[in-house]
């Protein structure tokens, strides 16, 4: 055991004692272009996952164009649908695409586009009418994406919302 340790030590002071290597430095623009690469093919893996796993759970979901795959019952929503400004009386639940639930709300308002939240909820809740219920999987860019809500939800999180709308109230101001 003493012969490595001293081999180690013998070896690491030859290594510490080498000339330094020089190391071009890297642009500002060139990390900013491979960061976007990054990001790109992040979200283009992230998107096959969730067909991947919509595919494994035989789930008949529709896509927008920002990635947002829904499922609205019923589909035919003829009510009212909310728009900016609108609240919103709903109730949903988090979970991970593992089915670990992180948040279970119960009868919450929200005010469309006014309060801070999830842009995947948002987006969906514009889709749903008062009694409607929908299932949402959102790519992480749409929920918490690189930071997670610094409680429950890690970064880069894909997760699944399920959605009941309980009543919207329109908004009648001008604001």
């Amino acid at each position: 055991m003493k012969i490595i340790t001293i081999l180690a030590f013998i070896f690491s002071t030859l290594c510490a004692c080498s000339d330094p290597v020089a190391v071009a430095p890297i642009s500002a623009t060139k990390k900013k272009y491979d960061l976007l690469d990054f990001n790109r093919d992040y979200i283009s893996y992230e998107s096959k996952a969730i067909d991947t796993l919509l595919a494994i759970k035989d789930w008949d979901f529709d896509k927008t164009k920002t990635g947002l795959r829904f499922n609205i019952d019923p589909k035919d929503c003829s009510g009212y649908k909310p728009n900016t400004g609108d609240v919103v009386r709903l109730s949903y639940q988090v979970n991970d695409i593992h089915d670990h639930m992180f948040y279970d709300i119960k009868d919450t308002v929200i005010h469309v586009e006014k309060d801070y939240t999830v842009n995947g909820l948002i987006e969906g809740v514009k889709m749903m009418c008062k009694g409607t219920e929908g299932t949402f999987v959102m790519p992480s860019y749409l929920a918490y994406d690189i930071k997670g809500d610094k409680k429950k939800i890690g970064p880069r999180e894909v997760l699944i919302y399920r959605v009941k709308i309980n009543n919207v109230i329109k908004n009648t101001k001008n604001d």
